[in-house]
């Protein structure tokens, strides 16, 4: 059922093209957010990759995170955050984004902000998030960023 969605989807973006409707952003944060085709996620957000807006922002960051991208998306989530809108999503994808780059305590810290902000922000992410937080209270404390990336390095 799902991937029949999906296809009308794509088959309404296909559509919205041709006629000139511009639906990039959208169908990027459907593709990020069920982690489908992050290449052309990341392509379709890149065009806002300037963008002022904190959504657009947000999706761009979520784009990246889902592509491996980790550097690009802390630098399109700040952007997000930058008017601190009271969002718990971009404090999930925010955090979700810190813990890939090994800053454990800023993870936390935005993973907190996300689920003490609205426990129930998504009935998928909410529950990823508490995971998150479990799994990141396993991480001894005192790691930091840059001991957490020179043990990495060392691997």
């Amino acid at each position: 059922e799902a991937e029949k969605h999906e296809v009308a989807l794509e088959a309404l973006h296909t559509n919205n093209q041709q006629n000139g409707v511009h639906d990039h952003i959208q169908i990027a944060q459907y593709y990020s957010d069920h982690a489908r085709n992050p290449v052309e996620a990341v392509r379709l957000a890149e065009e806002h990759k300037n963008t002022k807006n904190v959504f657009e922002a947000d999706i761009l960051a979520w784009c990246y995170y889902q592509n491996g991208q980790y550097n690009e998306a802390k630098e399109a989530i700040d952007r997000a955050l930058s008017q601190h809108t009271p969002e718990a999503k971009f404090l999930y994808h925010a955090g979700m984004i810190a813990a890939k780059r090994g800053e454990i305590s800023t993870a936390r810290k935005y993973l907190y902000q996300a689920l003490s902000l609205n426990p129930q922000f998504s009935p998928v992410e909410a529950p990823r998030a508490v995971a998150a937080v479990q799994e990141l209270g396993k991480t001894a404390p005192h790691l930091t960023a840059s001991t957490t990336t020179k043990q990495e390095a060392t691997r």
